[in-house]
């Protein structure tokens, strides 16, 4: 019966503290695995993001060169006239070795002929139908990427493949600013493999991403894998994840707004989660384990003088005359409350402190508006009890100028005042909530303005309040700094989900930016044509 009673004692006790170890470890480690795998998608979003704006900026500002040489050598007094057709083609031959990525340079007189040329090709020859003499004539032209005509013969071409330009002419002055010429010049598009290889080649499993350039005007691939150039692209292809800018121009050359898309495989993307989570279920069942060990050593000393002090007793009923042992029980048993005090004290703490996490999580911290996970527990808690919401879509007008122009010190402060006139510009119950960037989403009470005005005049005396907050001025050290706002909006009823009123009203929202920005528009939930 002694040791009967010993080893139930020592069990229960290691079983109850494994058990609160388990429970305690397992929720720890769920919790960080969830904020670990959220922080390191975003991350990754991001990094594609990043990417695909290098390529954008690397490609504009190669095309930004290259039309700068230009410029450069038709200011030079040898091309102020056609009279010296070989000095102008030892300058045109001495651009190209500097710059391989031309192609061809040529000088064409009034009547579309070419006067001088690299390497002597199509010297002599009249391309006036050409549009690099048709719209150069004019003015500065910067024509996309198309099929060699003329040079397919005449240029050499080691790699076989189909060889494509870009073209940039322009009319070229005398000294006395009369028009005398065309400089017309044809880029190799080889020169954006090399942009887009040296924008891969430091990124991890950079052989893992597919990385294209369409064309603005057909949606044509113009870069990308072999088997795709000249095919239609399609957005959001299932099993990647996708980030996307456009090519708008750089400095003083406008662009031709190729669209740059990077994209790779949720499951080579998101590999690094896979491990991290885990590494972290390994530590925390390697840390339970050493843990419960513990415990046992523990239970079993704590255990030692109640088994002294029972055996006296034992002895005691048997009629034996003894002296209790002198034993540290109470001690024990007092060491042992406290110690369970301590374990669930710290339990408290690692739940404020989850609580603290999730608060965090659900928090923007730059502005302290609710982010898009805050937006969704608020959205969950909301819908309960009411089936009728404003949703409010909006992004700021004129904000990127103020990064570019002030620096993302200004604009995080643009964002700052924005966030606190937004807040003010409703009730207390109702929420702001900053998606990212310069996107904010904003969620009204219907019900709560009955009073004021008919439903349908509701959205728009806030949309309006909050258009004539965000327009006042913002002052940013000795600078007076101004942003507009677009908004749309819709009337979300039960039952349509979150997305789904997102979703309209951001279709509102471009409509508002399509017909003038710093405007409200206002869609039905019920006109949707591709959410239903």
């Amino acid at each position: 019966m002694k040791i009967h009673k010993t080893f139930k004692y020592n069990t229960l006790v290691t079983l109850w503290i494994a058990m609160i170890i388990l429970v305690l470890t397992s929720f720890l480690s769920v919790i960080i695995s969830n904020y670990a795998f959220k922080a390191i998608r975003e991350e990754i979003h991001r990094s594609m993001d990043t990417t695909a704006k290098h390529m954008a900026d690397k490609m504009d500002e190669f095309m930004w060169s290259r039309t700068g040489e230009l410029t450069t050598i038709a200011s030079l007094q040898a091309m102020k006239s056609l009279e010296n057709p070989s000095e102008i083609e030892a300058l045109l031959d001495e651009l190209k070795r500097q710059f391989p990525s031309f192609s061809w340079i040529g000088v064409l007189d009034m009547d579309g002929n070419v006067v001088s040329a690299t390497d002597g090709i199509l010297r002599g020859e009249n391309i006036s139908q050409r549009p690099v003499y048709q719209s150069g004539i004019k003015g500065l032209f910067i024509g996309d990427v198309h099929d060699a005509v003329l040079l397919t013969k005449l240029l050499p071409n080691p790699s076989g493949e189909p060889m494509k330009f870009v073209d940039v002419s322009f009319p070229l002055t005398d000294n006395g600013g009369e028009t005398i010429g065309v400089l017309a010049a044809h880029f190799s598009w080889e020169w954006a493999k090399e942009v887009q290889n040296s924008v891969l080649e430091p990124l991890q499993n950079a052989e893992d991403i597919e990385m294209f350039v369409v064309s603005a005007v057909d949606q044509a691939v113009l870069l990308g894998p072999s088997d795709r150039i000249g095919t239609p692209f399609v957005l959001n292809r299932p099993g990647y994840i996708e980030a996307s800018t456009v090519a708008d121009g750089y400095m003083n050359y406008p662009g031709l707004n190729w669209h740059i898309y990077v994209r790779q495989t949720e499951e080579t993307a998101y590999k690094p989660i896979g491990e991290l989570q885990l590494l972290i279920w390994g530590f925390s069942i390697g840390l339970a384990a050493l843990l419960i060990f513990i415990s046992l050593i523990l239970s079993r000393r704590i255990s030692r003088p109640l088994e002294n002090l029972s055996a006296a007793i034992e002895k005691h009923q048997d009629g034996e005359l003894i002296t209790l042992p002198k034993v540290k029980g109470i001690y024990e048993i007092e060491h042992l409350t406290h110690t369970l005090y301590n374990l669930f004290e710290t339990l408290h703490l690692n739940n404020k402190t989850i609580g603290n996490l999730e608060t965090a999580a659900s928090t923007d911290s730059l502005t302290t508006l609710s982010n898009r996970n805050g937006l969704k527990i608020y959205w969950q808690k909301t819908t309960l009890h009411h089936h009728s919401l404003y949703i409010l879509s909006m992004d700021l007008d004129g904000f990127k100028e103020i990064n570019d122009t002030y620096g993302h010190a200004a604009g995080d402060h643009v964002l700052q005042i924005v966030a606190a006139r937004l807040k003010s510009a409703i009730r207390e119950h109702e929420l702001v909530a900053r998606l990212g960037g310069d996107e904010f989403a904003i969620i009204l009470y219907a019900n709560a303005y009955q009073s004021e005005a008919s439903s349908s005049m509701i959205d728009y005396k806030v949309a309006t309040r909050i258009i004539t907050e965000v327009s006042k001025p913002i002052i940013y050290e000795a600078f007076s700094l101004h942003v507009g706002c677009s908004i749309g909006g819709t009337l979300w009823s039960h039952p349509e989900s979150l997305t789904d009123a997102l979703a309209v009203s951001d279709e509102a929202l471009y409509q508002a930016k399509a017909n003038g920005k710093n405007q409200y528009v206002f869609k039905e939930m019920q006109q949707r044509s591709t959410y239903d």
